[in-house]
């Protein structure tokens, strides 16, 4: 420890300070700052999806079980329920197997029940004779008026024998 001004100015030599020279500049680590920023972002993020749950979850039987209103339907996240704005036309679900893989398809009717220009997202699961999920199809549909009626093919494809084309979301967001 330096007891006397004599003692401190020879430590201050020894380390290279001069007497009456400035301090030297400090550092501001900016780079190593951002870098913090950006990972303490994306701790938070993970964090925040962790506690808010990972949405739909199906079941090996291919069951939903979570994030379901009471007809099995999901609206999506920060969509609107419209659920009601979508049917698939009856008898139009087909299915083409080409050696072990098949093209399903069916016609969709989707009703804008909203007041303002819709663009749809919908997904279907393609189901076998044991309820099975044996495939996944969807369609996307844009600036549907309000009233409108617009008609679109669900597109997908599966792998065993289809029976049944089953809604599973339907996603309606404003248009741009």
């Amino acid at each position: 420890m330096v007891k006397t001004p004599k003692e401190a100015e020879f430590v201050n030599r020894t380390m290279g300070f001069e007497p009456g020279a400035p301090a030297p500049k400090r550092k501001r680590h900016i780079g190593r700052t951002i870098v913090a920023a950006i990972v303490g972002l994306f701790v938070v993020g993970i964090v925040v999806s962790a506690l808010n749950g990972s949405g739909d979850q199906t079941s090996p039987g291919g069951n939903t079980t979570a994030s379901q209103p009471s007809n099995g339907i999901s609206s999506g996240l920060g969509t609107a329920d419209a659920t009601a704005d979508v049917a698939i036309d009856k008898g139009s679900a087909t299915g083409e197997n080409l050696g072990g893989t098949g093209i399903a398809k069916a016609t969709l009717t989707i009703t804008n029940n909203s007041s303002k220009r819709s663009d749809y997202y919908i997904e279907a699961s393609l189901l076998n004779s044991a309820g099975d999920n044996i495939g996944t199809a969807n369609a996307l549909v844009s600036a549907v008026e309000p009233s409108q009626v617009a008609h679109a093919e669900l597109d997908g494809t599966y792998t065993g024998k289809l029976d049944t084309v089953q809604i599973t979301q339907v996603q309606r967001t404003a248009s741009a």
